[in-house]
């Protein structure tokens, strides 16, 4: 009997021992507003080139299922997400580009979700830089609106970081 024991225990531990654990791959998205509107006032909506900018963000992105957006509390970056949000019936929430936790937060226990994140030309590189928990990219120049960031973790490590223009 202590035999057969031994070797349901030994094959239990051999088994087990050989199989990772789940994987779970979580997505960050992250993008600077479209180009927003000369009107004057400090909370501008998107011009139409930049209307045109988050229509074509939206299409380069229909096939990927976004599980959460987020944006700073202002009509260009919410515009800018608005139509993928609304493809993927979504709501947005609002985060601090200066206190980002909230975006971090989400990235923890966001295990297996694809995140988008609309911030300006001095916080979305800062944002990578702290969810990648490295100084790699500074600001972008203000005349510059077709950057995207794509973090990729694996069970809450980083493993792939991709810069696209769009």
């Amino acid at each position: 009997m202590k035999k057969l024991l031994l070797l349901f225990s030994s094959l239990a531990f051999f088994f087990s021992s050989g199989q990772e654990k789940e994987a779970y791959i979580t997505k960050v998205i992250l993008v600077r507003h479209a180009e927003k509107a000369d009107d004057g006032t400090r909370n501008p909506s998107l011009s139409e080139a930049g209307k045109t900018r988050a229509k074509r963000l939206a299409e380069m992105l229909k096939d990927i299922k976004i599980d959460e957006a987020y944006s700073t509390p202002y009509k260009r970056t919410t515009e800018t997400i608005t139509p993928i949000c609304l493809a993927n019936q979504i709501t947005i929430q609002s985060y601090d580009a200066f206190k980002p936790t909230n975006i971090e937060e989400a990235v923890k226990n966001g295990s297996g979700k694809t995140i988008i994140v609309a911030g300006h030309s001095n916080t979305v590189p800062f944002l990578v830089n702290t969810l990648i928990k490295e100084e790699k990219f500074t600001e972008m120049d203000e005349s510059d609106y077709g950057k995207l960031w794509i973090l990729t973790f694996r069970n809450h490590k980083l493993v792939d970081i991709t810069l696209l223009n769009y």
